[in-house]
């Protein structure tokens, strides 16, 4: 993972350059965060050392890959022990293919869920990074695709339940004595 290292100096200059030679950028590369300013003292007596937090800008796509590896790997190990993570780009989409082993259905949850939660916040991570919108999907190996929903779905999924959701008990009886009643009128 792309992460801010602490570096000290004498001064805030001292501290950067520390860090620039660490990360091997230029210092308009490096994300900065000043800590502790640092103070000279009264003759010296009293001194502060400056400190400072670096990280690297993302300036490339194998950086932006790294970065979104390591967001997605950390979240991940969470929930599994060691998750495999492989992100590809295509076209300007980028796809994150988990490989969990056994733990494939916590990371999915129930209808998706618990992916769908990683997809935003991966992306809502990735995006703040690197100050713009990114679409990142998340794809699970071993993982069946999610049925879509058709019209015959889902009527199979309601007549499951016969048609007749909802009825009280003496509807379902009136309905189910008239149907007698008509049943032995039409026979005779």
């Amino acid at each position: 993972m792309i992460e801010g290292k602490r570096f000290e100096g004498k001064n805030l200059e001292d501290a950067i350059k520390k860090a620039c030679e660490f990360f091997n950028r230029p210092k308009e590369e490096l994300d900065i965060k000043v800590i502790e300013p640092g103070s000279s003292g009264f003759f010296g007596i009293k001194a502060k050392k400056s400190l400072i937090e670096a990280t690297p800008k993302i300036t490339s796509d194998e950086d932006l890959k790294a970065f979104t590896e390591s967001v997605t790997k950390k979240i991940v190990s969470y929930i599994s022990q060691e998750p495999k993570v492989e992100v590809v780009k295509e076209d300007e989409k980028l796809i994150v293919k988990l490989d969990v082993g056994k733990d494939i259905g916590l990371v999915i949850g129930k209808e998706r869920q618990n992916l769908n939660a990683l997809e935003l916040l991966v992306n809502l991570i990735v995006g703040k990074k690197i100050m713009e919108k990114v679409d990142i999907k998340m794809e699970v190996i071993g993982a069946k695709e999610p049925q879509k929903r058709t019209p015959k779905t889902q009527i199979k999924r309601t007549n499951s339940f016969g048609g007749r959701r909802g009825m009280t008990n003496s509807t379902k009886r009136s309905r189910s004595f008239n149907s007698d009643k008509t049943k032995k009128f039409f026979s005779q």
